[in-house]
C-alpha cells in the first residue's frame, strides 16, 4: 500500500505575504496551492517542522480549507534543519510513509540525507491520486 505524508508550509499552505513568513498563519492571507483544491480528503497525513505549541492554530487552518488529516508536529520548538530533517525522517519511518511531499526544492535534498525514502513535488504527488 503506497503511503503518502505531506509538508504543509509552501507545499499545501501557500501566502503572497512579503517577507515570506516561517510559518502561514490566518493572518498570513494563506490560500491552497491550485493542485489541492478539490483533492483535500486525499490529504491523509502532515509532517510539519512547526511546533507542538501551534497544534490549536494549525488545526483550525487547516479545518478551514476543509483537511481532515493526521497531523505530525515538530516535538520542541527547535528550527534547525538538521533537528527538523531528523525528526521529519523519525516520523516518515515510524509511519512506513512510501514518498513525502515537498514543494522545496533544496528541502527534498535535504531530506534525502535523512530518509531513503522518495521525496516528490505537490505535481508528481498528482500522479498518485
Amino acid at each position: 500500500m503506497l503511503r503518502i505524508a505531506h509538508d504543509l508550509d509552501y507545499t499545501i499552505l501557500w501566502s503572497d505575504v512579503m517577507p515570506k513568513p516561517a510559518r502561514i498563519c490566518a493572518d498570513s492571507a494563506p490560500y491552497l496551492k491550485e493542485c489541492y483544491i478539490g483533492k483535500e480528503k486525499d490529504i491523509k497525513m502532515i509532517i510539519t517542522g512547526r511546533p507542538e505549541s501551534e497544534r490549536p492554530e494549525t488545526e483550525d487552518l487547516l479545518r478551514s480549507f476543509g483537511i481532515d488529516a493526521k497531523l505530525i508536529m515538530n516535538p520542541i520548538e527547535n528550527f534547525k534543519m538538521e533537528h527538523i530533517a531528523t525528526i521529519k525522517a523519525q516520523y516518515l519511518y515510524v509511519n512506513l510513509i512510501s514518498f513525502y511531499v515537498e514543494d522545496n526544492d533544496f528541502y527534498r535534498k535535504v531530506m534525502s540525507e535523512y530518509w531513503d525514502g522518495k521525496c516528490i513535488s505537490s505535481e508528481e504527488w498528482m500522479n498518485y491520486v
